[in-house]
């Protein structure tokens, strides 16, 4: 699933170039989304996706904005009465794997052991992203896949942009020479045929519905390809995240309603936004427990980033807050929810160069420090 964010940021930068960006230019990170509609997106963001780059530094003093955005300067102070991320300790042994981006490696979180993944090439630009037992990353401008479990990525050839396959078991590949996209084994070899897509449409998600797309336009917009037959059509709502099935969030701005709809009636219906912090940020399902997660952050983070995650059960339309929240970081995290119901989050505090894996199983709040690392994202291994 792809952040909208960073495709925000691409928007605006292509109105003020009058060269729109397109998957050719290579499709952006999915790793956080500050929100799709704010100025909060950064280059380093994108549902599901995840990118290298040097983290973002920590300043001590700055400006910020208050709730009621009145700009404020802060010593690293409290704002929105953000705090470290803290909880209680790990049990001894959690059986966590994670495959970490852009390292491309292989983390044992018990024994803090770490394997490399072979066969993929070196990139700074490229993100890893995953769906059932099937990891796909872009490299130099290839895909490569990996099985899950496996240490040896499969070549599955060139293409400027790419989306997991809901099945977990193939993957869409996009050419921008023929404006097309079409559904592809691990190994490249296609399982559909081409369907003409607009030339500058970035994958955003595989739904039961069809194959989400986001136009970098200003405005930007979404579009639904059909997952029959037929082309590629708008929607009345700007997605930036699925929440499960069909069913995608729209958050405007805060302040305003969060629209829950769903891509295969048409229906909608709207939520109160949850939190005091101005962004919607990274939508991660729970897959079948009818739960997600949202982040939302800072729309003007200094001096640090503030972070709030808040569950939405989405069966009852109802919003919880995540205990511990909101926490003060670095750079954005990265959620993550395992087969038996826990939600993970891979961050780093605010002046700590280690990261912090931290583990929410519905009663408890458990963290661990990860020495020696620093991660944008991560697959479940």
């Amino acid at each position: 699933m792809r952040s909208v964010a960073r495709l925000a940021l691409l928007a605006m930068l292509a109105a003020c170039s009058a060269q729109p960006p397109g998957p050719a230019a290579g499709a952006p990170p999915r790793g956080g989304t500050p929100g799709a509609h704010g100025p909060a997106a950064t280059a380093q963001e994108t549902p599901g996706r995840t990118t290298a780059g040097p983290p973002e530094p920590v300043r001590t003093t700055g400006q910020a904005r208050d709730p009621a955005g009145a700009v404020v300067t802060t010593p690293g102070g409290s704002r929105y009465d953000a705090r470290p991320l803290t909880g209680a300790p790990f049990p001894a042994r959690t059986g966590l794997r994670l495959l970490l981006s852009p390292a491309l490696e292989v983390l044992d979180v018990d024994s803090g052991g770490r394997r490399p993944v072979m066969g993929v090439p070196p990139d700074p630009g490229r993100w890893l992203e995953s769906a059932g037992g099937l990891a796909v990353t872009r490299s130099l401008g290839k895909v490569y896949t990996l099985r899950k479990g496996s240490l040896t990525a499969t070549d599955a050839g060139p293409a400027a942009d790419i989306e997991p396959a809901a099945d977990g078991r193939s993957v869409w590949l996009t050419s921008t020479e023929g404006c097309t996209t079409h559904r592809a084994d691990p190994s490249g070899a296609p399982r559909t045929a081409p369907r003409r897509v607009p030339c500058n449409a970035v994958t955003v998600d595989d739904v039961p519905a069809g194959l989400l797309l986001w136009l970098p336009e200003f405005p930007p917009s979404s579009l639904l390809l059909p997952a029959r037959a037929g082309e590629a059509r708008p929607l009345p709502w700007l997605v930036d995240g699925v929440v499960g099935g069909d069913l995608v969030l729209s958050a405007p701005s805060r302040g305003k309603p969060v629209t829950l709809a769903d891509l295969g009636t048409g229906r909608s219906t709207t939520m109160p936004w949850p939190s005091r912090i101005g962004a919607a940020g990274r939508i991660v399902a729970s897959g079948g427990a009818g739960r997600a997660a949202v982040a939302f952050y800072d729309a003007d983070p200094a001096p640090w980033l503030a972070v709030d995650v808040w569950l939405l059960d989405v069966a009852e339309r109802r919003w919880r807050q995540l205990p511990g929240m909101p926490v003060r970081l670095a750079r954005k995290p990265y959620l993550a929810w395992t087969s038996d119901g826990r939600l993970l989050i891979l961050a780093t505090n605010a002046g700590e160069a280690d990261a912090t894996l931290a583990s929410w199983d519905g009663a408890t709040l458990r963290v661990k420090k990860l020495t020696g690392l620093s991660a944008d994202g991560f697959v479940l291994w």
